[in-house]
């Protein structure tokens, strides 16, 4: 199958997400208020609230940082990532403005891990991101306003988080075949119901990193690299990749003042997402969170970059 590479454009729009229409209701609160209805659901073994006090000491503790200076006083609310994935999205907003993201899945224990979280105003699974995609493609009139959309009776979304590099808003439209949309870019994926369930299969039931105590403690994230264009030198098509096992080998490049390209590849390899590395945040010493750039820093545990793509030096 010919490879496409995704383009890692999306429309960048402030402003909260919406439910999904899943039947699932997003929870609200003030970042520091510690309040919150129950948002538990089966094979997660903590309950609503001290579930909302690991969330909210997560992003006290990342608050204390300069690069995440914009989640103190910011309010959160939190939207099932499903159907079947056990996991949330925290969406961070300040004013009108989304400031972040959270990403908080189940591990087979049920304990509930950091799986990612980012920086900026286009958020994971942002709506408005998804409003102008489909928009754009001419696949809703323009007369749908963005603060009708969700309500719109010819149109059913959920949200699927597999893992960070697989990440899609599943859209039914009536008398249109499914579409699957990259959560972050807007990008309308070239694939079907098959190839997901393929993927689905694949991937659902692998383990998950991250950190799972509220008691950890981030260090200051570091900018090791300014983001940069991977496309403009595409080594990660005509070189090998970097034989990469641990963390500690990528902050010795980065030390070295290395450029390093990250790429993913899904769907049978029919899809390439080539993306910058820009720095790390360890926690506690031990855990590694990989930064990159899309449209925003996100960080991710270096352990599931490894298992879903390859390093290259740019």
């Amino acid at each position: 199958m010919r490879k496409t590479i995704i383009a890692l454009a999306g429309a960048l729009l402030l402003a909260g997400l919406m439910s999904s229409g899943q039947g699932h209701p997003s929870v609200s609160h003030a970042a520091e208020s510690g309040r919150m209805g129950a948002i538990a659901e089966p094979g997660l073994s903590t309950d609503g609230a001290t579930l909302n006090q690991r969330i909210s000491d997560w992003i006290g503790r990342l608050a204390e940082h300069e690069e995440f200076a914009a989640w103190k006083q910011a309010e959160y609310q939190v939207y099932p990532l499903g159907p079947g994935m056990h996991g949330w999205l925290v969406l961070l907003t300040k004013g009108a403005e989304d400031v972040g993201y959270l990403v908080v899945s189940a591990t087979e224990t049920g304990e509930p891990i950091l799986s990612e979280y980012g920086t900026g105003s286009q958020s994971l699974f942002s709506m408005n991101t998804l409003y102008s995609s489909l928009v754009q493609h001419e696949l809703i009139p323009s007369s749908v306003l963005p603060e009708q959309f969700e309500q719109w009776d010819r149109i059913s979304i959920d949200r699927y988080y597999i893992h960070p590099m697989l990440a899609v808003w599943k859209v039914g439209i009536s008398g249109e075949p499914n579409r699957y949309v990259d959560a972050k870019t807007g990008q309308i994926l070239t694939i079907g119901d098959d190839e997901w369930r393929a993927q689905l299969s694949k991937f659902q039931n692998d383990p998950t990193a991250g950190i799972a105590g509220s008691v950890r403690q981030p260090q200051p994230s570091v900018s090791a690299a300014e983001a940069f264009d991977p496309y403009y030198r595409i080594v990660w098509i005509t070189h090998e990749p970097l034989d990469v096992s641990n963390p500690k080998q990528l902050l010795d490049w980065f030390a070295d003042n290395v450029k390093m390209t990250y790429v993913s590849e899904w769907y049978d390899e029919a899809y390439l997402v080539p993306v910058a590395l820009t720095g790390y945040q360890i926690w506690d010493g031990i855990t590694t969170y990989v930064g990159f750039d899309q449209e925003g820093n996100r960080y991710v545990p270096f352990e599931t970059l490894s298992r879903y793509g390859s390093f290259y030096e740019n």
